[in-house]
């Protein structure tokens, strides 16, 4: 069963689950964030979050360990369903996560030149796999058109044009 309970990062598709409890162990006892568990017994058993209640309204972190630790795709990046199939992904590029000075490093998947989604670096000694909810899923700024692209310096005062400057 699909879980649309509105978040637009973690795709929910229990109907794929094979109740391998690796989600819900890497989220309770690792990420120590308890938002998904265990539910129900016998034919019932499913994976859902504490009270059935939506994910935003869990504890859930959205640092997207679950979806790196599923098997099956039961639970998967959101924004990057659709992009690219595994066999398109022309190259991964390791490189720092840009939003805070903690250094964490981190996986660009790359098809057609363009980037399609983030992997965590399990060999990094910083992140060691674990990417907080903008290094995981914060990719998409990357591609946007408004995005500057070289430094600009303003001209002719505090009400002059910003014109394009070399790196130097």
């Amino acid at each position: 069963k699909r879980v649309d309970d509105g978040n637009p990062l973690i795709l929910r598709d229990y109907d794929r689950c094979i109740f391998c409890y690796r989600c819900t162990r890497i989220c309770n006892e690792l990420e120590q964030a308890h938002a998904i568990a265990p539910g129900g017994r016998g034919f019932d058993s499913r994976i859902t979050t504490f009270g059935e209640m939506p994910l935003q309204e869990s504890p859930c972190t959205f640092c997207g360990q679950c979806i790196n630790t599923c098997p099956t795709g039961a639970l998967a990046d959101l924004p990057r369903v659709g992009k690219a199939k595994a066999s398109e992904i022309e190259k991964s590029v390791n490189t720092t996560c840009p939003y805070c000075g903690t250094g964490c490093t981190l996986n660009l998947d790359v098809a057609k030149g363009h980037v399609v989604g983030v992997r965590p670096d399990f060999g990094s000694p910083v992140s060691r796999g674990s990417l907080c909810v903008k290094g995981q899923f914060g990719w998409e700024f990357i591609q946007d058109e408004g995005r500057l692209k070289t430094p600009l310096v303003r001209r002719g005062g505090k009400g002059g044009r910003l014109e394009p400057a070399s790196w130097d």
